[in-house]
């Protein structure tokens, strides 16, 4: 990311919290705080919504959902209502254990940028 959009395209600053010489104003703390929290998300985002994905792609083939669907509900409802409802079941675990893993990273990407 820092040979990215640092080095090659100039797009945000290297490193720091502030910048050295100019304005040490709100846009620029933003600036220099976007690729650190980029790198933090991007993979607890990825691994979250693969086992929500598959969660609820389980939760689908069950027969409560098609007794909702057969009741003519909208479909969008009878997601929301009911599939997520019971997927969120095997999601929240791995929230805490990701919290964790964001937590541990937040060293080591502190020390890189």
């Amino acid at each position: 990311m820092i040979l990215i959009f640092a080095v090659n395209l100039r797009w945000l600053p290297v490193s720091g919290k502030w910048p050295i010489y100019g304005a040490r104003n709100f846009s620029a703390l933003i600036s220099h705080m976007i690729m650190p929290a980029l790198a933090l998300t991007v993979v607890a985002t990825g691994v979250i919504a693969r086992l929500s994905r598959s969660a609820i792609l389980e939760v689908l083939s069950q027969d409560f959902i098609c007794t909702a669907r057969s009741k003519e509900e909208s479909e969008r409802g009878m997601i929301w209502r009911h599939a997520v409802r019971a997927a969120i079941d095997s999601t929240v675990p791995v929230l805490g254990i990701q919290a964790g893993i964001v937590l541990s990273g937040a060293v080591c990407i502190e020390i890189v940028f």
